[in-house]
């Protein structure tokens, strides 16, 4: 059974009520480093940009351990949601193998390893979900 009401509300118009958090990202920049054609990966020294965002933190989201020649590791992750229309409105284009290197005033060492869009109330997808992993150590950031 459905009801005409339910159906009637524009979810696009609805306001999001979201506990943002800053967020800085280290972004690779594509036009100032090499990047090998067949396995699509950077070579030598990367060229990179930080851009600062808002966006809510869902951390924690797994924790385990995992072992290692040096003890055990402890594994996190979580996701951060960002409204697509922030994102546009600032000119950003997330990628997977970005770095989240400060998060909430933290520096944290976490790479974006999955994007995808999601929706509120079954609405259009005006969300974007980056989920992220505690990155492996690099070299520069």
């Amino acid at each position: 059974m459905s009801d005409p009401l339910v159906n009637s509300i524009n979810y696009d118009s609805l306001p999001m009520r979201m506990a943002l958090a800053k967020v800085v990202i280290s972004q690779l920049r594509m036009s100032h480093t090499h990047v090998d054609k067949v396995y699509k990966e950077s070579v030598g020294k990367e060229s990179r940009k930080n851009v600062t965002l808002y966006a809510q933190n869902n951390s924690a989201v797994i924790k385990r351990k995992s072992a290692s020649s040096t003890g055990d590791k402890i594994m996190t992750a979580g996701h951060l949601v960002f409204k697509k229309k922030d994102l546009e409105d600032a000119g950003v284009k997330l990628r997977t193998g970005d770095y989240i290197i400060e998060l909430a005033g933290d520096k944290v060492n976490f790479e974006i390893v999955e994007i995808r869009p999601e929706s509120i109330l079954g609405g259009s997808n005006r969300l974007l979900y980056a989920d992220y992993m505690a990155a492996k150590e690099r070299s520069s950031v």
